[in-house]
């Protein structure tokens, strides 16, 4: 393996690791959930503040909407297995192409 291989695999490996401990999550109710924004593993938020287009949202669904902050529920695991599948995918695709020579 190729100094260059070595060094596009330990970056992959890098961003794999910090795509697992700097999470997305959601926040919502048990009918309507929303991206809550990033957070380490081990320091979830809390609440999150809706943005007043998020309001007209959950009041359009009949949803009791009370005050102006929801409860963050969990880790958003579709957008988790999204970042990851694009970074083994990118990094998969450089370490295949690096080093390839062309031979005529």
């Amino acid at each position: 393996m190729s100094d260059m291989k070595r060094i596009i695999l330990i970056i992959y490996l890098v961003l794999l690791c910090l795509a697992c401990v700097y999470v997305p999550w959601l926040a919502g109710t048990s009918q309507l959930s929303v991206p809550a924004g990033y957070s380490f593993v081990w320091s979830p938020p809390q609440r999150y503040e809706v943005r007043p287009s998020l309001k007209e949202v959950f009041s359009s669904n009949t949803m009791v909407f009370k005050g102006s902050y929801l409860t963050v529920t969990g880790i958003d695991t579709k957008r988790l297995m999204l970042e990851i599948t694009a970074i083994t995918a990118i990094a998969g695709i450089i370490f295949l192409t690096i080093g390839y020579k062309n031979v005529d």
